[in-house]
């Protein structure tokens, strides 16, 4: 994963955030419109649930061509939606390999403190999120 410096960026980063439990991770493509609808919805979940253990972070397996991000997608990402939590950008597509075949967006809740990996699926619900955010903190 690449940060919007261009500098390496891992997991093991959020995981040593002291208070973080569990991290929501929102795997897309920069060009989906339909995805870049959904970023008000992580802020408020960042926003509802940070300050109980939730990090949050979206993660660009493609930029708005189709072909693979850059760090400076990842930034520009960002500062579009305006972004207070990390954008990573994945050219080799690590994230997708978790799921059995692509649909965007691909979300993610990983246990911080057991690097676990508690859900995986296809498609966005806020409501759903929310609940199993909740179940999970």
């Amino acid at each position: 994963l690449v940060a919007g410096d261009e500098s390496d960026f891992t997991l093991s980063a959020l995981r040593l955030d002291a208070g973080k439990r569990l991290l929501l991770v929102f795997n897309t493509a920069a060009w989906c419109g339909r995805c870049a609808a959904d970023m008000p919805d992580l802020i408020a979940l960042q926003e509802a649930f940070g300050d109980s253990g939730l990090a949050v972070m979206v993660s660009i397996f493609q930029d708005r061509s189709r072909e693979p991000p850059t760090g400076r997608d990842a930034a520009q990402y960002g500062r579009q939606h305006d972004l207070s939590f990390p954008v990573v950008a994945d050219p080799m597509e690590l994230m997708l390999r978790y799921f059995a075949d692509v649909g965007l967006p691909m979300v993610m809740l990983v246990d911080l403190e057991t690097m676990q990996l508690r859900y995986a699926e296809r498609g966005w619900n806020a409501d759903s999120m929310r609940a199993l955010i909740m179940s999970n903190l």
